[in-house]
């Protein structure tokens, strides 16, 4: 849900060099003036037409600054995980602020139906939140940046967990039917250059697959890639696949973290 926002100032708008040039005529326009000896209502004419082309230049930028408030997507469709069921944090899904100011902070976080989400933490310009069943909430909190605090609400709707892949294999072994209940699977890895492959289940897409070792950051890679499974036993490989839902638009990720 995310998206890069570039910050604009008034020196950098396109048409902000008019403001110079309307300046610059301006001057010149009263140095031929002066030696044309032309009267002063001529001038006086010149500078109100300047004026008002300068503040045509400058009008825009309000829009351009309100364009810039920092915002969320008024709505977000995730899943749950089943009740019982490992790796649970598999749940935690993000809201992204877009237009986020340099040194702002997100405070005051709260949910409409804490049965549904109770759980919340800030990283960087993301709300995560953690769904506790199936339900509807309204997540809302404030940007504060220099004194002043915007309030962002996004609906949230939960549905329960589906299988969203029908094939994930690594290599040649499969591992779809380790979905079925839950999200997560732990088990071990096989040694050397493997294939990664994964299938949608009907209804879903694939949205990304991302693999990490170890403690190391996770590094987003294609469908069909291969990668290197270490014989390091002390060095796990997570494939984290995020499915999206063509009808309910919700997200569902998967994990297989092979040690």
């Amino acid at each position: 849900m995310s998206r890069t926002t570039a910050w604009l100032s008034l020196d950098k708008i396109e048409g902000g060099g008019i403001i110079t040039a309307n300046i610059t005529f301006l001057r010149r326009k009263n140095m031929t003036d002066m030696k044309k000896k032309c009267n002063r209502k001529i001038r006086l004419a010149s500078l109100m037409l300047a004026v008002v082309m300068v503040l045509t230049v400058i009008a825009p930028a309000s829009t351009v600054e309100a364009a810039s408030k920092p915002s969320v997507a008024k709505s977000y469709t995730c899943t749950v995980q089943p009740s019982g069921a490992e790796g649970f944090w598999m749940d935690c899904y993000n809201i992204k602020v877009k237009n986020f100011p340099k040194g702002a902070t997100i405070k005051s976080i709260k949910s409409s139906n804490k049965k549904v989400v109770s759980y919340y933490f800030v990283q960087g310009s993301n709300v995560w939140f953690c769904p506790n069943k199936a339900g509807k909430t309204v997540i809302s909190f404030k940007v504060v940046n220099k004194g002043k605090s915007t309030t962002l609400k996004t609906k949230v709707t939960v549905k329960k967990y589906q299988r969203p892949c029908s094939s994930f294999k690594v290599g040649s072994k499969e591992y779809a039917s380790k979905f079925k209940k839950e999200a997560f699977y732990y088990g071990k890895k096989p040694i050397g250059k493997k294939k990664i492959s994964v299938k949608a289940a009907k209804g879903w897409t694939v949205s990304s697959i991302s693999v990490s070792h170890g403690d190391n950051t996770a590094k987003k890679i294609r469908n069909k890639s291969y990668i290197t499974f270490s014989a390091n036993s002390g060095l796990d490989t997570q494939i984290l696949v995020k499915f999206k839902n063509k009808k309910t638009k919700a997200y569902q990720m998967v994990l297989c973290q092979l040690h």
